[in-house]
């Protein structure tokens, strides 16, 4: 899954989950979608780091 898709799953979940009447169980829910993406671009990053590290030294 990219980064795109990550964010549109996203965005569906906060649409599904708009009018859900447990608080606790949509709150996790929606924090756990947003971590998605989150976890996908941390990814990228660390990846970004370790390629510059190999390309410098």
């Amino acid at each position: 899954m990219g980064k795109k898709e990550s964010m549109q799953l996203t965005v569906d979940i906060y649409k599904l989950f708009k009018d859900f009447k447990d608080y606790g169980f949509k709150d996790q829910i929606q924090r756990s979608a947003v971590s998605i993406p989150s976890n996908i671009a941390e990814g990228y990053v660390v990846r970004l780091i370790k390629s510059l590290y190999n390309f410098y030294l």
